[in-house]
């Protein structure tokens, strides 16, 4: 029969795995010791105990084995501090983003009257178009060209008292072969002229002819008027056809464009009322002519229309 010691001891051991072996050795030991003399049961005890022991630590040792679980679970903790390290991340993002300046304000420069002027000139320059530089279309023109190009050393200033001299000079075969080729050169002109007009409309030409009279007043110098069959002719005034009766009349032959206009000018003030209106009923026929022609043509209607 095993003591209580022993079988505690077997009790203990017996879920130890490896060690169950050494136990039941242990036991069977003991199992024979039973016969042996008093002094002998106190060494088996002794024997027994220490089994015991060594059973015990084995056990333990064998049952801290789940300190594994703890290791498994350190992932989670990796986790957590890189979830914290990129809600740091966010958060030092949202301050920087918080810092950026505000975007200044443009400021708008104050032009002067004299820039305001110079970029006025300069959309009109745009509007006025600018049509294809032509040929030499006079014999003088065509002349001086030839003149020119054949001494391009020679200045313009001083070569052109001598090639005034030589065009006087010259014989009438060669002024004929001038004016030939002057000739020539204004139908080229003509056809390349309509040709550019065609490209564009009507009332592009007639917005074009405005900027050019606007920048004649504001440059002092002269912006000629683009010619197109397809503008409208502006209406003629009740005056302007008694002008014009007068002049046709013979009666101012020999007598100064300037004296003529004075006096015609004064001759309407002694028009009558019933003569006047000749010319006035005629004009206003013209001006019905006109507001026409502009619908028709420009696709709208005259801002002077009534």
């Amino acid at each position: 029969m095993l003591s209580t010691i022993g079988r505690a001891a077997i009790r203990r051991g017996a879920g130890a795995g490896s060690s169950t072996n050494r136990i039941i050795q242990s036991t069977w030991l003991l199992q024979r010791a039973n016969s042996r003399t008093g002094s002998d049961s106190q060494r088996d005890s002794s024997f027994l105990s220490i089994a015991n022991k060594r059973a015990f630590a084995t056990a333990t040792k064998t049952v801290a084995k789940p300190k594994t679980t703890a290791t498994t679970t350190k992932p989670k903790a990796k986790t957590t501090t890189k979830s914290t390290k990129a809600k740091a991340k966010k958060s030092v993002k949202k301050k920087a983003a918080a810092k950026k300046p505000a975007p200044k304000k443009k400021v708008v420069k104050q032009l002067t009257e004299e820039q305001k002027k110079k970029a006025v000139i300069r959309e009109l320059k745009k509007t006025a178009l600018k049509p294809p530089k032509g040929l030499g279309s006079t014999p003088w023109i065509v002349f001086c060209g030839d003149s020119l190009s054949a001494d391009k050393a020679v200045s313009l200033k001083n070569s052109m008292s001598e090639i005034a001299a030589k065009y006087q000079s010259l014989s009438p075969a060669e002024l004929e072969a001038l004016n030939h080729r002057a000739n020539e050169n204004k139908r080229a002109n003509d056809a390349a002229l309509q040709k550019w007009l065609s490209g564009y409309t009507p009332i592009e030409i007639k917005t074009a002819n405005n900027a050019r009279n606007q920048l004649s007043k504001l440059l002092n110098r002269k912006y000629s008027q683009l010619t197109d069959e397809r503008l409208v002719r502006a209406p003629t005034n009740a005056y302007v056809y008694f002008v014009k009766d007068r002049l046709a009349s013979g009666d101012l032959k020999g007598i100064s464009a300037q004296e003529s206009l004075k006096l015609i000018g004064a001759e309407w003030k002694q028009v009558s009322a019933s003569d006047k209106k000749v010319y006035q009923d005629r004009a206003a026929a013209d001006s019905q002519r006109y507001y026409q022609e502009y619908k028709t043509v420009y696709g709208k209607a005259s801002k002077t229309e009534h």
